[in-house]
């Protein structure tokens, strides 16, 4: 798989992915499609009419290494060569060191 493809695989699991329900974040019940496969058993996150899924499931779906620094509250997505890293309720990353901005702030999703 070449880099740039990459790359907008991982950006787009950043970006489609919510990882804190707050106020405005409202979680739902449907099916979405993953790899091509039919999924109705997660429960997704509606905000500003984006659809997030979370973040952990798409990027272990796509093989690749998903980990939460609870320390520094930063978000790492590795694949292969490629390393994302996104602080939880930034917009602004960083892919193989270079800066990257997502169209919404990483955040967190929880059960309560």
């Amino acid at each position: 798989m070449n880099r740039k493809k990459l790359s907008r695989i991982i950006l787009g699991i950043s970006i489609l992915v919510g990882i804190q329900t707050t106020a405005w974040a409202k979680p739902v019940k449907t099916t979405f499609f993953l790899n091509g496969e039919e999924r109705d058993d997660v429960e997704v996150v509606v905000k500003n009419d984006v659809t997030y899924v979370p973040l952990r499931l798409v990027g272990e779906e796509l093989d690749a290494q998903v980990e939460y620094d609870a320390m520094s509250k930063k978000v790492t997505i590795v694949k292969d060569k490629e390393k994302l890293e996104v602080p939880i309720g930034s917009k602004q990353g960083a892919l193989n060191g270079e800066e990257v901005e997502l169209i919404g702030p990483m955040f967190m999703h929880t059960n309560e």
